[in-house]
This record gives C-alpha cells, structure tokens and sequence, in this order.
C-alpha cells in the first residue's frame, strides 16, 4: 500500500470510510457527508487533547448517517484508541447487535490492516467484543445494548446512540419518552470517562422528545454537557446551516427529486415535518382532513378483491366526562386497497374504502340483537371484528359467544392511544385516498373525524375513529388473508 495512504485516513473519517468501503452501493459523497465526517474529525482531535465533544444529528433516513457512525466509525476509534472502550446502543437488542456485526466486519477487511495493521480482534459476541494491540497492556471493548437494557458495568469513551424510538408511534408515548429520557441521562450519560465523545443520530419524532430535553438541560444547567446541534433537512430550503445544498433536496448523488417527493407524499405533512424536515410540529385542530373525501353513488365503484371487515366498538352505558350520556355502539363496514409500497420506509400505500356505518344506543340484549341481525345482512363471508379494550373486553367476550354458533368472531386488543392508533391513516385522508359510499351515515362519519383531535375523551363521540384503527390493526397490520368479498 501506498504509505501516504494510511497517515490521510487516520487523519481523515471520510478518506477511512472511502478506503474501506464494503457495499452494493456506490461511496457518494453528499453535501452531508463531508460535514458530518469533519465534525468527526474534530471530535477525536479534541478527545485526543482531551476536551470532550458532544454532537446530536438529524437528517432523513437513507441518507447514510449510520454507515458513517455506526457502522465505520468504530473500528476508526479502537484503530486509534486500542484500549478504550465504546458503547453503542439503540431502541432495540436485536438492532445493536445490527450495529455490532457491521462494526466488527470492518476490522476483518484487508482494507483496515493496511490502516491499523497491529489492531487484532479477540473476544467476540453480539453483545461484546474485545480488540488487542501489541503495544497496550489494556483491551479496547465494544458494548452493545438496547437503551431501555442498561449499561451497567460498562464504561466507555465514546457512546454512540442510533435512534431513540423504532417508530413515529413509540415516541408519542409520554411514557416512553420519560423511560428513554431517564435511561439516557442516568444509564448512559453516566458511564463516561472524563473525557469523552458523543454522538446522537436521532430522528427528532417530538416537540418533547429527547432532543429538545437536552437544549432545555443545557438552557437550565450550566454544567449539563454543550451538544452541538447539527441538522440536514431534506429540503434545501429549509437549511439554516452553512453552505448551500446541491439541488433542492439533500442528497441528489444518491436519490432524484422524485424520491423525496415520492416520501413526502407516502408520510403526509405531519410525519413527514419529523422523518425529513427534521423539525416536528405540533397537533393541533383536526388530525385527519376531510377535504379530499371521495364519495361514491354506487356499491359498483368498489374493489372486488379486497376484504372488507365489519369492525365494531361496543358502546358503554354509562356517562363520560364531558358526555351527556354513554357512548353508542358503532360499526363500519370497510376495506384497504394496498395500491403501492414505499420499500424505503416499508410502509405501504393505501387507500380506504368505506361501504357502510351505524351507530345506536341500546342495552346489552338489544345491542346483541341488532349486530346479530347486522351480521346476517353483511353475510357470513364478512369478517366480523370487534375492538377490545379494558373497558368493554367483558361485553366482547359474551357478545362473541353468543355468535360463535353463527359464525367465527375476531377481536382486536386496544391498548394504545387513540391519536397513536390513527397515525397510519393520517396520509390516507390527506392524499384523498379515503372513499365513502354516498349514504345517511356520511353525515354522522365526518362529524366524528372533524372533531377528532386526538383526546382519549373528546366532547364528540369517536366510535367511527376507533373502527377505522382496528380495521387497520385486523385487516393490514395483522396481514389478513386476502380474499374477494362478494359486495
């Protein structure tokens, strides 16, 4: 090897990353890429002279933020720093053992002998892997855990988190939120040496979210650690760095502008404000739009090879806060229309189609009455499924053994906020992928869904809010069989 070669990617993150670039895709170098791997560069100069660096990073997903930190710069540490140790860490065991296999597979390429000639791998888990150098008495460790799994007895000068939250769902849990910000700030932050470095790839999903916590610490708390705060918008425009992005979105060596506009479509505005743009917004008024509604005469414009559900949310007799009376039972008869995949996000595209909706008022035997009766008129090829939750679990249980003796029951259990629950359905409305039969109930339907601002107990009735979201759970989420109903 060329011996100018090693002393440039030593120095370089970016040069050590082209070096050992092990992929079916291209090295492309974006306008991020460059300025994340110098931020890089100046954290382990600092580290080296001991002052510590702390950096939270936002940008969208497929941008190649993990491959620059958590999978190369690992092995760049230990390479340096033989006997220090790394822990990395992410929402879930099985995605820092992800992480941990990427790591250790840089060091077995030839490519990093010629970088790091003399560092050897020894001990090796998923979890924990030792490396060795001639030269130190003490072994270098790589830790992998999940955030919630803890890091006790585990030490380390430099932590890398790759995500907080799996999904957009998870962070709207208070919650969870509260769980990851105590293991972050008491399990984590905790296990530093006094000097140390920091990386935070996040997508920041909420107003609340860790990422805002730690500019409000820093706001409160003079001593609480100085993060540097970089962010990567997809859209140009919304860039308040330095520089000036390439072309109007991020990264265009790798994606068209028809591969963020295909995203941006597939997530809706307020997903979307998180995933790319990287600035969460806060919910307010209405959660699903009713504008682009589409409204059928004839039961003809529906799909054939769909199923449709009839779902039901039994009612409860008693009153609710801010309710006059109990709520009534409701009931929607629907199917989705997979009509594409976003492979990226693996998020399927949908559209929703809506046939039939009843909402009534009755005591436990004429309630069962009637959806028997109902069940009957939908025909016994119609899945019939109920949402269960801690309040009507024991009203489902009896109603569905009064119907076993006609027909196989399905039960969905609810346990989860509703304004969580609806999320998946958010785009449909947007994009106007959302089709009613014309019908006496369409009144009733978008009075519900205009009303909805994701209360568990709102001032209106929700009945028709909870059907959409565990047809959702039954009919795309729990992958049902898919069969023509004859409608």
């Amino acid at each position: 090897m060329d011996e100018l070669i090693r002393p440039i990617c030593r120095k370089s993150h970016l040069n050590f990353m082209q070096h050992n670039w092990k992929s079916m895709d291209d090295f492309e170098i974006g306008f991020h890429t460059s300025r994340i791997c110098n931020e890089i560069d100046k954290a382990i100069e600092n580290f080296r002279n001991g002052v510590s660096s702390y950096l939270s990073i936002a940008c969208p997903p497929r941008q190649g933020k993990s491959q620059i930190v958590s999978r190369y710069l690992p092995s760049k540490f230990l390479g340096e720093f033989p006997d220090h140790n790394i822990i990395s860490t992410t929402y879930s065991q099985p995605m820092a053992q992800l992480f941990s296999n990427q790591a250790k597979e840089v060091f077995l390429q030839p490519e990093y002998k010629e970088i790091y000639p003399e560092i050897k791998l020894d001990k090796q888990t998923a979890d924990h892997w030792t490396v060795k150098h001639p030269d130190y008495k003490t072994e270098g460790n790589f830790f992998a855990t999940s955030l919630l799994g803890g890091a006790a007895g585990k030490g380390s000068h430099m932590l890398i988190i790759d995500d907080y939250f799996k999904s957009r769902e998870q962070s709207e849990s208070q919650t969870m939120r509260d769980k990851i910000w105590d293991a972050f700030i008491n399990d984590f932050m905790t296990r530093l040496a006094p000097t140390a470095i920091v990386i935070i790839l996040a997508t920041p999903w909420n107003i609340n979210g860790p990422r805002q916590r730690i500019k409000n610490r820093m706001e409160e708390d003079f001593n609480f650690p100085k993060f540097k705060f970089i962010t990567y918008p997809a859209k140009a425009e919304h860039y308040e760095g330095e520089g000036i992005y390439p072309g109007k979105y991020l990264f265009p060596e790798r994606y068209s502008d028809d591969w963020y506009e295909q995203q941006y479509s597939t997530l809706g505005k307020y997903y979307a404000s998180s995933l790319f743009d990287c600035s969460p917004t806060v919910r307010g008024g209405a959660i699903l739009k009713t504008d682009n509604i589409r409204y059928h005469d004839s039961i003809n414009d529906f799909p054939k090879k769909i199923i449709y559900a009839r779902v039901y949310d039994l009612g409860h007799s008693g009153k609710r806060k801010g309710k006059k009376q109990g709520d009534p039972t409701g009931s929607l008869l629907l199917g989705f229309r997979k009509i594409g995949m976003n492979t990226d996000l693996n998020i399927p595209i949908l559209e929703l189609w809506i046939i039939d909706g009843t909402e009534f008022r009755e005591n436990s035997p004429r309630r069962d009455e009637k959806i028997m009766m109902q069940i009957k008129e939908d025909g016994l090829q119609v899945p019939t499924v109920f949402e269960s939750t801690l309040d009507s679990i024991d009203a489902v249980k009896s109603i569905r053994a009064k119907i076993k003796n006609i027909k196989k029951t399905h039960s969905v259990n609810v346990r989860k906020a509703k304004a969580i629950r609806i999320i998946p359905l958010e785009v449909v409305f947007e994009a106007g992928r959302v089709n009613l039969l014309k019908g006496t109930w369409n009144k009733r339907f978008i009075q519900q869904v205009e009303a909805f601002d994701g209360a568990e107990d709102g001032k209106e009735n929700d009945e028709f809010i909870d059907c959409m979201s565990t047809a959702y759970e039954f009919l795309v989420k729990n992958n049902a069989k898919q069969k023509t109903a004859n409608h």
